[in-house]
């Protein structure tokens, strides 16, 4: 098996079990939403006080524990100064990334023609033509995320001077 082979089974195995962990963790939270329903409808049934529902804090859910944590967080000035932040330099990441990949990885190759012509008639040496691979454009895909960040940044200065502004008149 080459180092090909086996990074593709790798990367697909990994993924595999990250679908298979959220999966798992979905099934555990639904099933724990329904015994809460169960309860609390045997209660209802029964005339008894309804049990109080845990609080989000003592959730084993990790997506309630994070819910509770950004519901007073996700919204402010900073937070959107953070994100734009974030995402800018993931974008300026990715683009020296792919374009330092493709600099690095030039190579020389003889063009098809070369082989359509008779031996005897050939060029020695053969002619070769230089390449990249990655090519270089693919450093512009960093600009995606790096538009993201900027757009966070702007609603950031935005709606920063809107608050200075209003916190004036007041």
């Amino acid at each position: 098996m080459d180092g090909t082979t086996f990074s593709l089974i790798l990367i697909v195995t990994v993924l595999i079990l990250a679908v298979a962990r959220v999966m798992w963790l979905s099934y555990l939270n639904q099933k724990q939403r329904e015994m809460h329903h169960r309860e609390r409808m045997a209660a209802l049934e029964k005339g008894v006080q309804l049990p109080p529902l845990p609080p989000i804090e003592q959730s084993p859910s990790v997506g309630h524990r994070l819910a509770s944590f950004y519901r007073d967080t996700w919204a402010t000035p900073q937070a959107y100064l953070r994100r734009g932040l974030v995402w800018l330099f993931l974008g300026l990441g990715m683009m020296g990334f792919f374009y330092g990949l493709s600099v690095s990885n030039v190579r020389e190759r003889v063009p098809d023609w070369y082989y359509s012509v008779p031996q005897e008639k050939r060029p020695v040496p053969p002619p070769t033509t230089k390449y990249s691979e990655p090519p270089a454009g693919w450093a512009l895909l960093g600009l995606i995320p790096a538009g993201v960040g900027v757009a966070y940044i702007l609603f950031y200065a935005i709606e920063g001077r809107k608050i200075r502004q209003n916190g004036a008149q007041e």
